[in-house]
């Protein structure tokens, strides 16, 4: 029986159909990588989102939940992302949407300074999903001492969506869990498959640490 490559509610496996997207544009993702965006980062994000879009994702946030600023295409990028990140484009052109996705997280782990490689790849598997600068300033201001950043800490003080269709939707897919625990889980599952797959990762990245922080430990040392 051929393995489920279908979306995956509560991030249990790797997005299957997201990692082959990936695969299938690795060299457009190596050519925008760059040092605040690794090339795995990049493709680990596109892999999370491509699992759901185009498609079922794409249509229930447009006509469903009436949202009027869809997540579209590959990556997931929303118009105002586009507009953001790359001066306007169609979120459904691949090759603009890697180079957004890119972008989006470059920006964020840019933002994340004196950060280990750890903790930037903690801000890339956030940032993918709208894990913004501000946020990271944020984290580093209430939850970083002597250079080394709670994330335990921070992780405690996030609740799961709630209210609303659109957020008890996004509380069911992370079965109860922050909305940012979710995407670093679904990121680090990516991520994991990809280096399985050859992709580069950094030697430094401590995947135990993000191991202990997806599980749900009340307190993980890195």
């Amino acid at each position: 029986m051929a393995a489920y490559e279908g979306p995956i509610l509560l991030g249990n496996a790797p997005d299957y159909r997201g990692l082959g997207v990936a695969q299938s544009n690795r060299a457009t993702i190596e050519a925008y990588a760059s040092q605040n965006a690794p090339a795995i980062a990049v493709a680990a994000g596109i892999a999370v989102q491509s699992q759901w879009g185009p498609g079922l994702q794409d249509w229930a946030e447009e006509h469903v939940f009436g949202d009027t600023n869809p997540s579209q295409g590959i990556a997931q990028m929303t118009p105002s992302e586009m507009q953001k990140y790359l001066g306007g484009g169609s979120a459904f052109d691949s090759n603009l949407a890697i180079q957004a996705m890119a972008r989006k997280i470059g920006a964020s782990v840019g933002a994340c300074v004196g950060c280990s490689t750890t903790d930037k790849f903690i801000v890339a598997g956030m940032a993918q999903n709208g894990f913004l600068p501000s946020d990271v300033s944020y984290v580093l201001e209430k939850y970083r001492k002597d250079g080394i950043i709670d994330w335990s800490g921070y992780f405690a003080k996030q609740e799961a969506p709630s209210g609303g269709a659109k957020n008890n939707w996004l509380a069911l897919r992370s079965g109860g869990r922050s909305w940012n625990l979710f995407q670093l889980q679904l990121f680090l599952n990516d991520l994991m498959a990809l280096k399985e797959k050859g992709w580069e990762l950094p030697s430094d990245v401590n995947l135990s640490y993000l191991q202990c922080l997806t599980s749900g430990a009340s307190q993980c040392n890195p």
